[in-house]
């Protein structure tokens, strides 16, 4: 029995961390546990500096980065929020020479600008990974002279440039650069036109965009993948591995192979009306109960329930009321410690499946002793939606959420939800597959150019493949060539 025991550490930076807790007893047995922690700062989108020619730095964020070392100027906190439901930018910089400068709707109060709103807009240019801005900040100290205009024309007219003719900002998504020139200035009639206001000023500033990664695997969509506004991978990095597939358009998506191939022929999503069988496999829960031996449950609390080892078992959650079900509490599952262990097992639900705050999910991280089939390897086949609380950052498994049969704009469609984790945020990694009927990505996380989400296939499916889903291989070709899948429908 282990006494209680606390370890405490301060970190200097915003960041994110991995710690290894390592146990040993007298006996000299160990073992070790291993978790990711997202050490928070302030809730800024956009980081960097801008450079007067006159007056020197301007700082955009008070958690901020200087030649690649991290600075923390805070408090007070001050930065500039990426606002993406009105596709305006908003927020507060700070220069040590002049003081305060506001951005958009945030110099409300502080007069109004030459003409037009003071709003920040930014609106992507077609074609391209770059959005256009334009609108009004303000440098405090200056007055009614401070206001810098950042686009000399409105957005959509002709292209601007990188200098200071037919000037204008820009947000690069691909190199998550906030970059370009601003201008504000005018003459003072009263001193022999003597010029007035901080002059040209120049972005130099990164921006923090959530973006979607799957690795060592291919990404199959029934209609489009992505759209204008879906922000794509950062600079060096692709959305998959290898292929993406999809019935229509693939938009700001990105093949690290150069494998993308818009008006593939159909992958019809499995359904009640097709007898869950597709292209990407087939799922008879009835052969799948009649082959292997299952334990049901009507209690909403998979905590109770669920065993570690899953012990090669089909282990079936279902109620006359049609009631949600529930994990709240972290799970690791075991491998097979004898020879006739297994490791595999599937999990269905009937209903949706609600991870809550803390139930990150987790393979034993040790060897097998005997057999592959000792392997942990687990499955969700959800006839609901998947709905993850925003604290979660670990799940493991292959998630099949097939959904109650219904369209997909209501609860229990077959959604997979990631949680929106504005104000606190963290990445989400799955290990695992993912197969849905609708995928809602909500993550803001965005430290480091890092995806909100990342999908890792990591083979278990093929290596030690859980109860039932072994027409999944022999439906996808593509698996036996180690890939994996994440379907998503528009």
């Amino acid at each position: 029995t282990l006494g209680a025991y606390s370890q405490a550490k301060n970190f200097s930076s915003t960041s994110t961390f991995r710690v290894l807790l390592t146990v040993a007893d007298s006996y000299g047995e160990s073992d070790d546990f291993e978790n990711t922690i997202n050490v928070e700062g302030i809730d800024t989108d956009l980081f960097g500096w801008l450079w007067s020619g006159n007056y020197g730095w301007t700082s955009l964020s008070c958690d901020n980065v200087y030649y690649d070392e991290e600075i923390n100027y805070c408090p007070p906190d001050y930065g500039l929020s990426f606002n993406t439901g009105d596709n305006t930018i908003s927020g507060w910089a700070w220069d040590s020479n002049l003081g305060w400068m506001c951005f958009g709707s945030s110099c409300g109060g502080q007069g109004a600008p030459p003409y037009g709103s003071a709003s920040v807009t930014y609106s992507l240019m077609t074609g391209t990974s770059t959005a256009e801005v334009a609108g009004w900040a303000k440098y405090l100290a200056f007055g009614e002279s401070g206001w810098v205009r950042l686009n000399w024309q409105t957005i959509g007219g002709d292209d601007c440039n990188e200098g200071e003719t037919n000037y204008c900002v820009l947000l690069d998504y691909r190199t998550r650069a906030f970059k370009g020139w601003g201008w504000s200035g005018g003459l003072n009639n009263e001193i022999d036109n003597e010029p007035v206001g901080p002059g040209w000023v120049y972005f130099m500033g990164s921006v923090n965009i959530p973006w979607l990664e799957t690795k060592y695997g291919s990404i199959y969509g029934r209609s489009n993948v992505g759209t204008e506004t879906t922000p794509p991978p950062a600079n060096q990095r692709y959305s998959a591995t290898y292929c993406i597939l999809a019935g229509s358009h693939i938009t700001n998506f990105l093949s690290e192979t150069g494998c993308a191939r818009p008006e593939e022929s159909d992958y019809s999503f499995p359904s009640a009306t097709t007898g869950y069988i597709s292209r990407l496999g087939s799922y008879n829960l009835d052969d799948i109960i009649s082959r292997y031996d299952s334990q049901t449950f009507s209690q909403t609390d998979l905590d109770q329930n669920l065993p570690k080892l899953l012990n090669g078992k089909v282990y079936i959650f279902e109620n006359e009321d049609e009631e949600d079900f529930y994990l709240d509490q972290p799970l690791t599952f075991f491998n097979g410690k004898t020879l006739t262990e297994a490791g595999a097992g599937t999990v269905i639900i009937k209903g949706n499946l609600h991870l809550g705050a803390g139930a990150n999910l987790y393979y034993e991280n040790a060897p097998v002793q005997y057999t592959i089939n000792n392997l942990a390897s687990v499955a969700w086949i959800v006839y609901g939606d998947v709905i993850i609380d925003p604290s979660i950052s670990k799940l493991v498994g292959d998630f099949l959420v097939l959904g109650n049969g219904s369209v997909c704009s209501a609860a229990g469609c077959g959604r997979f939800l990631t949680g929106n984790d504005y104000g606190a945020e963290t990445q989400l990694v799955l290990n695992g597959l993912v197969l849905a009927r609708d995928f809602i990505f909500q993550r803001y996380y965005k430290v480091s150019g890092e995806p909100a989400e990342q999908i890792i296939y990591d083979g278990r499916v093929l290596i030690n493949t859980p109860p039932g889903l072994e027409n999944v291989a022999q439906g996808l070709p593509v698996w036996r060539e180690a890939y994996s899948t994440t379907q998503i429908e528009e």
